[in-house]
């Protein structure tokens, strides 16, 4: 059995609701199609430590490893399968190609999905610290916070536990550059919904009001018009943290 490449395409957070709150997500890997003859499926392993043992267990398909045989597969040329329910963590996963024999091939090369759990708003507030938000598009640690030195994102998956108005509030600071501060927006799940201009260097609190179902959202503080005047000055976005306040 020849040695073939695999590759995780997407990693989706689920939700799944019962009297309390818990959570899954699914892993949706796909891999090169083993041309040989005689082939009769796949098996995927998956674990929690890098480089094997590939023991896991804890998935709707059960066990590692899962066994994935040509017939269920919808396209055996691009060959997929989705790794239900695993708890919250990184995972690790091969492949391996089995024939009509019982042979197996070796494992394919290693990948690795993560996900978190989202914070949830509790009865007052939901505090979540810049430097340990899990959505990053750009910028780097500061000490207390996260810099926003270029256009990008900062933000985090909230469970909201019910419909309402919340106040949002960014504390944030900036520097100019030609006299003109950083615009900083809000955004709920990629929607702008408001924009303000951060004009102090040293920390303020920006309050935003938004209107949020029951469910997860993805709240994010984004900086929108970066500029560098090299040696001279450097318009950024510093962020300490964001607050979620529940409705009154």
């Amino acid at each position: 059995m020849r040695y073939f490449s695999i590759c995780v395409v997407t990693c989706i957070v689920i939700l799944i609701y019962s009297v309390n709150l818990t959570y899954a997500f699914d892993a949706t890997l796909a891999w090169d199609a083993n041309s040989e003859t005689d082939l009769a499926g796949y098996k995927v392993y998956y674990g929690t430590t890098a480089g094997g043992p590939y023991s896991g267990s804890g998935s709707s398909e059960g066990a590692s490893p899962i066994v994935v045989p040509l017939s269920s597969l919808l396209n055996r040329s691009s060959p997929e399968f989705t790794v239900h329910g695993l708890a919250d963590g990184t995972y690790y996963f091969v492949a391996t190609a089995y024939n009509t024999g019982g042979l197996e091939s070796g494992y394919s090369n290693e990948v690795s999905a993560q996900a978190s759990i989202p914070f949830t708003v509790t009865e007052d507030a939901s505090v979540i610290e810049a430097e340990v938000a899990t959505i990053k598009t750009a910028g780097g640690p500061i000490q207390n916070g996260w810099c926003l030195w270029s256009n990008g994102t900062l933000g985090e998956d909230i469970s909201i536990p019910e419909t309402g108005t919340y106040e949002v509030v960014v504390r944030a600071y900036g520097s100019p550059l030609g006299g003109i501060w950083p615009l900083m927006a809000l955004s709920v799940d990629g929607a702008a919904a408001e924009t303000v201009t951060v004009d102090t260097d040293v920390y303020k609190d920006y309050s935003f009001q938004v209107d949020l179902t029951s469910g997860v959202h993805s709240i994010e503080v984004s900086f929108l018009n970066d500029a560098w005047y090299p040696g001279v000055e450097d318009r950024n976005l510093y962020i300490d943290r964001f607050v979620i306040i529940s409705p009154p």
